[in-house]
């Protein structure tokens, strides 16, 4: 095993518990932030697939896809809360 692998292994490079703490909040803020950015990406991609697949009248379709692509995540949200028991076409 090189000596970098194992320093990474055991927080040699830390000189502190204070520094090893810091590496874990980072760590915790970086992941909270990935998942932040993947639920922007997937809802609103989720719910122009929903509308697409609902039988919407042309007017209601094209406004519920222009507020998702215009404001994605504010939009989604509110298309979900706000979507009637429409049949899917699939």
């Amino acid at each position: 095993m090189c000596r970098l692998c194992r320093q990474i292994i055991t927080f040699k490079f830390c000189t502190s518990i204070s520094q090893i703490k810091k590496i874990m909040i980072l760590s915790i803020l970086f992941d909270i932030w990935l998942l932040t950015k993947l639920i922007g990406i997937l809802l609103p991609v989720i719910a122009i697939v929903d509308i697409l697949r609902r039988d919407l009248l042309g007017i209601n379709r094209l406004i519920w896809i222009l507020l998702v692509v215009f404001i994605p995540f504010v939009g989604s949200i509110i298309y979900f809360v706000n979507r009637t028991t429409y049949k899917a076409k699939f």
